[in-house]
């Protein structure tokens, strides 16, 4: 759901989409006349991006919607940056200007950079880091971050540029490294809160930061502005000078407005959609981002419908998963989807199982499991009942995604062929997840961008604690092999753990996994320095920048 990369200088390699590739696979039409060239980069102009919803809260300790990510990461600071290349996450310098791990495994120091200052004037240092660590773990904050800090047994000021994490045991050093690396919050600003009510705080929607953007103006549910931070100095400051993230929440509206040049970018185009973008608007690129969006129907386990592993394996085979790939995501004679089998991305290749066989789609051998778990028509209603209880429940998901729209219309229809009657129900992203958070659901059709690292522990280990196991998922076998997995710092062994685990969790079926995504992102041509890539539609963004040869329509 989150994505947590960085924004570095023109040292940064990132994983870049080869811009041959792009126009000759998914390119607007060709032909097209391009504009002068122009030495560029050149400073000034205004991306205008469309957003489903709007952020929660500007405060990466407590903000959950992936618009609050990406705009904090624009806005805050983090000791490190990442790109993805060879199949794993590469960490490098941000604000961290170096750091050394101890012999025994157990520790990691940090050197901080003495040239940064948050918007304020006051200096970025290890206080900044240490009190974001103690907000994270802290319970009565009940940050969703809350995972990444169990096994940090302290976080120590050595200095006003030195900061020490000792963890409770060893483990992998890139975990490590990432557990210590996270957006910071100023803590002269933040140390005398009220932890409890941290959500609540007035610089959730002011926030004071010392990243390449600020915040400019935030209308809530209409747009929020950001304007390059002209006295940045952990980046450089950034070339286009105002970012908005415009809140459209209906996808065919934000569509037309792309096609019309009311917005110029779009993240989750629709496959359906490429053709008539080719053909309407051939200044649009379409850039294909990589197998990162996976999306899942998830059983709450609590409801008694859905506690036997028999029953949700059964719903799993009444879907027909290939359908759906063939329907939602194929389009122009290319397949953006591919099978789903776990949370784990198949771009991580030798963590990935790809032994795991998809459970078939077989609505007979479905009845049969349905049966022996005590599922029959006993009345001949069409409806499977069970003690003159019908099997009937509401699958919820968000507004504005016209594929998970009509995913759940063609999965209703295939469980209503099993005799399973099935409600839909939609509603605001943001009330969405708070349900699915409270577990006030019965199945929910939803989505994540999946963690470039292994890190199952917050979807599917056991314990109220973890926010994101929505399922409230519990197999004491699993739990025991994530802790294995997250201690074993040999990459082969550790990946047979993971293999391992993936395995199990497909056993179980908590989740009905769909499929996995080639997600699409449409960006005016006039946008160059645009490198579209797995880590966030918006990585690199201080290093884009707008050609001024190419006329706006502002109609």
């Amino acid at each position: 759901m989150h994505d947590r990369s960085r924004f570095a200088g023109p040292d940064l390699l990132p994983l870049v989409v080869s811009l041959l590739a792009i126009l000759a696979g998914c390119g607007g039409g060709g032909g097209e006349a391009l504009p002068p060239a122009v030495e560029g980069p050149v400073r000034g102009g205004t991306l205008v991006v469309g957003w489903t919803h709007d952020a929660d809260l500007l405060n990466p300790v407590v903000q959950q919607t992936m618009l609050a990510s990406h705009i904090n990461t624009l806005i805050y600071p983090n000791p490190t940056t990442e790109v993805f290349e060879d199949c794993r996450l590469t960490t490098r310098p941000f604000l961290a200007q170096s750091w050394d791990y101890a012999e025994d495994g157990l520790s990691l120091t940090m050197t901080l950079r003495d040239d940064v200052n948050w918007e304020d004037g006051t200096p970025v240092t290890a206080d900044d880091v240490v009190l974001t660590h103690e907000l994270m773990a802290d319970p009565e904050v009940a940050s969703p971050r809350y995972d990444q800090t169990e096994r940090i047994a302290t976080v120590e000021k050595l200095d006003s540029r030195t900061v020490r994490f000792t963890f409770t045991e060893v483990f992998d050093r890139d975990t490590q490294l990432y557990y210590a690396s996270q957006d910071l919050l100023p803590a002269h600003l933040f140390r005398d809160v009220d932890r409890q009510n941290l959500r609540r705080h007035e610089l959730n929607e002011k926030p004071v930061g010392a990243g390449p953007y600020r915040l400019e103006r935030w209308e809530r549910n209409q747009e929020i502005v950001l304007a390059a931070n002209p006295d940045v100095t952990i980046t450089s400051r950034p070339w286009i000078d105002r970012v908005v993230f415009r809140v459209i929440p209906e996808y065919t509206t934000r569509l037309t407005e792309l096609i019309r040049g009311r917005i110029d970018m779009m993240d989750q185009v629709q496959v359906e959609d490429v053709e008539r973008l080719r053909r309407e608007n051939p200044e649009i690129r379409i850039l294909p981002r990589g197998w990162r969006f996976m999306e899942y129907v998830a059983w709450n386990t609590r409801d008694p419908l859905f506690a036997d592993a028999r029953v949700r394996r059964a719903l799993t085979m009444c879907i027909d998963r290939d359908l759906l790939i063939e329907v939602l995501l194929t389009g122009g004679g290319e397949r953006y989807g591919r099978p789903c089998v776990s949370t784990v991305s198949p771009e991580l290749c030798g963590a990935y199982n790809e032994a795991i066989e998809p459970l078939p789609h077989d609505i007979t051998a479905a009845r049969d499991l349905l049966a022996e778990a005590g599922w029959t028509d006993s009345d001949d209603d069409g409806v499977l009942d069970r003690e003159g209880r019908p099997f009937s429940f509401t699958m919820k998901t968000g507004a504005g995604n016209p594929r998970r729209d009509q995913a759940c219309v063609l999965i209703q229809s295939q469980l209503k062929e099993a005799g399973i009657d099935v409600a839909l129900e939609q509603m605001e992203g943001a009330v969405l997840i708070e349900q699915l958070v409270k577990r006030e659901f019965q199945a929910a059709l939803g989505g994540w961008s999946a963690s470039l690292y292994v890190a199952p522990r917050p979807f599917w280990h056991s314990g109220d604690e973890y926010i994101y196991n929505f399922t409230s998922y519990a197999n004491p076998e699993v739990d025991r092999l994530i802790a294995a997995g997250e201690g074993e710092t040999d990459p082969e062994r550790a990946n047979a753990i993971w293999h391992e685990v993936q395995a199990l969790i497909y056993e179980d079926q908590p989740y009905t996994f769909l499929y996995w995504v080639n997600n699409l992102m449409g960006i005016h041509r006039r946008f160059e320095g645009v490198e579209a890539n797995l880590l966030t539609s918006v990585y690199g963004l201080e290093r884009w920048w707008e050609n001024p040869s190419w006329e706006r329509d502002d109609s």
